[in-house]
């Protein structure tokens, strides 16, 4: 088969893939290292049977019992083998073919017992199957009885088996018996006919460990017209196994009560109620049940009745056999579920999951933890782990020991040159070896690993093959240093993605420092416009504003140098990077700029990738996410819009060609959001909550896929956010709070990260700032203080620790506004007055820099509020200067419904005032 795709091999790593499409990818990891190599990092996780004829009427339809030529009978009957409430089975000698066999001959009179054992008769002859009786013959004895002849069988009960086995290894070694059962009972259903008395009397073990399903007396064809014939309302006591051994088994059930036996039977059975195909299932798991743990599922409490009121429910199979395996355990359950659609569909199905347990395999009933996974598989996996590639796989599942060893043996084969001539040879093996091995990881295995969303898998490789590096000789050529750079960007990749902000910024300074060396050999200037790319985003993440753009634009002066297609990727990245920057300074035309300039060459690099499936278009995408993001902080709601429809347009079209990569999926997702934020703030209450679900659902997704990407989890706590600031606008507040409070949580856990990156520390100022305004509006204010004054406490350190940070002052202005509306509902109007007057000082200074709709909104507000608990004069100078605020932004109104609201309070303000 052709390789699978990323995604499924994710799924059949995490345990969520379907059973047909693991058990392919299973047999094509045999054959297969490179995916083998994918699925180890992540873990570092028939047709109906004709119907037989019509039931006889009577004895007068059977022939006769045979007689030899010499008159006398064919058959000798001889001691008994067993007996149950419908008939005797006894020994019986063959005289035509000189041959012992089983006859089994009615014991007792009725019309309605009489079809049951011809049914038993009919059923059992039309079932050819190894583990089913087979019979030889039937007819009428001499005194009217009918009877049948099958092959005798020999040997032991599976329950006789069961109390010999004194260890838990012991009965795990009968699991091939309960296979070879479920096989003939899978058969039988194919035949459309269900067993309805399934227990381990009723199975017997041969000398040879051929197994044998007996009493097929209770059976039932699924295809008859009427099912629930005078038949199927009779029931046995105590029926004998065919040519087995006695069952006299108290739980059998009453002449007169429900079908089956009570301590195996599903609910449905107990109940009354017809059996299918998923009742025998049920009784398949209770024979499991009974071979794991010495005895039935559902005991009898006496033996006056047989309903199911009589019986003990199934105690769990955990607290019975702690020690058997825990998939095992889950076959079991999932096969004595109550319910029975919950239940495996069919005995196939139950066969296959054993089978799969028995290999090796992962089984369906369970739910893996990642350490199950790793184990399991390395077991699974033990030769094909032995072979040349497959030593990355070792190398990847055990944290990067393995490809230790091979750079080791490459550093002590070297250490031998001076010695023999035939170590250089064997060096050189070994180095070609170990730089294929290296190439591997950082081609296909990163990429694979990125579009699934799991590089960190790659940690304990990147650090492992920078430990070999480091053994190298210092006198290096151009590729080996391009490859150092390489590796030590891989390495501050998986840093960086895993928050450690400090291993990433070193890691990213080796890379560097790298490209830099080669470049004095020969120039290189495509690896360190790419190692500087990395540093900035490190830079940026600590704050440092500065030193982050001085690396962005060093990497676009270096991009020129590069040429051709990789030159307008790299620049792009480079203007993308600078944009990102200038936002966060507050400098928003100059972000809007730079985007917009960026925008052709963006196209340009799309088109000649090949379009929305190549690794390229997302960058075109990120372009118009981000300027969607700045047009929206801008104020321009409906250009903000206009770009955020574009980039969902892009990311859908990305996710939808790349169905495997799981990074296309997160950006269809947070575009979906960007989109639904935009129509939001544009007056719509009511579209952006499905967009809003749709996004969550799949962070969700995704992040319960890696818990260990940041990005993912932090994005889940985003779309909480917006999901409950649509809940507060709405007016439903109490629906708002529990969207609010997942948001923050999240975002405390993902700081605890990496407590450096303050872009993870501001979503927690968000997620308060939010919260505390929701819970003024509900009268809460003792809440609402604290969760303002945390607010306020974190934007503030957010501040000093990187003052650049325009928005930041924004920020701190709209945390002040909040905490005074609560100081002044609180009673306490000097506190509230200090809070408003330092947020009304701290937009000023803003707005002089930073001049947009958004931040004249929230100075307006500000006055109109200060104004509001002042009387006077004092009130006039406030309102009069609110208007004037909001004066150059009336035009946008229309679109801002918020913004309109807010200027026709104004107006109303100052009409008032001047009234007075």
């Amino acid at each position: 088969m052709t390789c699978p795709t990323d995604a499924e091999l994710l799924g059949f790593a995490d345990g969520s893939l379907a059973p047909e499409p693991r058990q392919a990818i299973e047999a094509h990891l045999d054959t297969c290292p490179s995916c083998l190599a994918i699925v180890a990092a992540v873990l570092r996780s028939s047709a109906p049977g004709t119907a037989g004829p019509s039931e006889r009427k009577s004895n007068a339809a059977l022939p006769p019992s045979p007689l030899l030529a010499n008159g006398k009978p064919r058959y000798v009957p001889g001691a008994e083998i067993a007996r149950g409430g419908m008939g005797r089975i006894l020994a019986a000698e063959d005289r035509l073919l000189g041959r012992r066999v089983a006859l089994k001959r009615m014991r007792t009179a009725g019309d309605d017992l009489e079809k049951r054992f011809l049914r038993e008769q009919r059923i059992t002859a039309r079932l050819q199957h190894p583990a089913i009786v087979p019979i030889y013959d039937a007819g009428v004895l001499e005194g009217g009885d009918p009877f049948f002849v099958m092959r005798l069988v020999k040997g032991e009960s599976l329950d006789r088996a069961v109390s010999k086995a004194t260890t838990m290894d012991d009965r795990l070694r009968l699991l091939a018996t309960v296979i070879g059962v479920v096989d003939a009972v899978a058969y039988a259903h194919g035949e459309r006919v269900v067993h309805r008395d399934l227990k381990p009397q009723n199975i017997l073990i041969g000398p040879f460990g051929e197994v044998v399903v007996l009493d097929w007396g209770l059976a039932r064809e699924l295809d008859k017209a009427n099912p629930n014939d005078d038949a199927d309302r009779l029931t046995k006591s105590g029926e004998a196994s065919e040519a087995g051994e006695a069952s006299d088994d108290p739980a059998a059930t009453r002449a007169g009560e429900v079908l089956g036996t009570l301590g195996y039977m599903a609910p449905e059975q107990s109940d009354g109620r017809a059996a299918d195909t998923r009742s025998d299932v049920y009784g398949l798991g209770a024979v499991l049940y009974h071979v794991l743990t010495g005895g039935a599922p559902h005991a009898e409490r006496s033996t006056s009745t047989g309903d199911a009121s009589n019986r003990e429910a199934a105690l769990p199979i955990r607290d019975r056999a702690p020690a058997a395996p825990l998939d095992l355990l889950a076959i079991v359950d999932r096969a004595m579920a109550t319910d029975p659609d919950a239940r495996y569909a069919s005995a196939r199905e139950l066969a296959e999951d054993l089978k799969r347990w028995q290999t090796g395999r992962l089984v369906e009933a369970h739910r893996y933890s990642p350490g199950d996974l790793a184990r399991r598989f390395v077991r699974r996996y033990r030769a094909p782990l032995l072979v040349a590639m497959a030593a990355l796989v070792v190398l990847v599942t055990l944290g990067g020991l393995s490809l230790e060893r091979i750079f080791a043996e490459r550093a002590r084969a070297l250490s031998e040159q001076a010695r023999a001539e035939g170590a250089l040879q064997r060096a050189e093996e070994q180095r070609v070896a170990a730089e294929t091995l290296v190439g591997f990881i950082l081609g296909d295995l990163r990429s694979r690993l990125e579009r699934v969303g799991r590089l960190d898998a790659l940690a304990g490789v990147a650090k492992a093959v920078m430990g070999y590096q480091d053994q190298a000789p210092s006198t290096e050529d151009t590729a080996t240093l391009l490859r150092r750079s390489e590796v030590a960007g891989l390495a501050g990749d998986v840093a960086f993605a895993n928050g450690d902000l400090g291993a990433a910024d070193e890691s990213y300074a080796r890379s560097a420092a790298a490209a830099d060396a080669a470049n004095q050999k020969q120039t290189s200037p495509e690896a360190r416009c790419r190692a500087a790319l990395r540093l900035g985003d490190v830079r940026k993440r600590r704050g440092e504003l500065d030193a982050a753009t001085e690396h962005y634009q060093r990497c676009i002066e270096l991009a020129r140098e590069v040429g051709g297609t990789v030159s307008k990727e790299l620049s792009v990245r480079g203007w993308l990077a600078l944009g990102e920057m200038a936002k966060i300074r507050g400098e928003l035309p100059t972000a809007r700029k730079i985007l917009e300039d960026a925008r052709p060459v963006a196209v340009s690099v799309a088109e000649e990738a090949g379009g929305p499936g190549a690794d390229a278009s997302h960058l075109l995408f990120t372009l118009h996410s981000d300027l969607a993001q700045t047009l929206f902080i801008a104020g321009e709601v409906a250009a903000a819009r206009d770009e955020a429809s574009l980039a969902v347009k892009l990311a859908r079209a990305r996710r939808d060609a790349r169905a495997d990569d799981a990074n296309a999926r997160y950006d269809h997702a947070r575009a979906l959001a960007l989109l639904g934020l935009a129509e939001q703030t544009g007056g719509d209450l009511v579209t952006p909550e499905a967009r809003y679900r749709e996004a969550l659902a799949e962070h969700r997704l995704l992040a319960a896929r890696d818990p260990s990407n940041a990005d993912w989890q932090r994005a889940v706590g985003v779309d909480a956010d917006r999901m409950g600031s649509l809940m507060n606008l709405r007016g439903d507040r109490r629906a708002a709070i529990p969207w609010l409070k997942e948001s923050a949580d999240v975002s405390v856990r993902v700081s605890e990260i990496a407590p450096s990156n303050l872009e993870w520390k501001r979503d927690i100022f968000i997620s308060r700032l939010a919260l505390g305004n929701v819970l003024v509006e509900l009268g809460e204010l003792d809440e609402a203080r604290k969760e303002l004054t945390q607010a306020l406490k974190i934007q503030e350190e957010l501040m000093a620790a990187a003052p650049g940070a325009g928005r930041a002052a924004r920020e701190l202005g709209m945390a002040l506004l909040s905490l005074g509306e609560v100081e002044f509902k609180a009673g306490r109007p000097e506190a509230g007055r200090a809070a408003l007057e330092r947020s009304i000082s701290v937009e000023k200074e803003y707005l002089r820099s930073v001049d947009t709709a958004p931040v004249r909104q929230d100075l307006a507000g500000a006055l109109l509020l200060l104004a509001k608990n002042e009387e006077g004069a004092a009130a006039l100078g406030h309102i009069e200067e609110a208007v004037a605020i909001l004066q150059p932004v009336r035009g946008m109104a229309a679109a801002n419904p918020g913004l309109d609201t807010l200027i026709k309070q104004a107006d109303e303000a100052l009409a008032k005032a001047k009234r007075k």
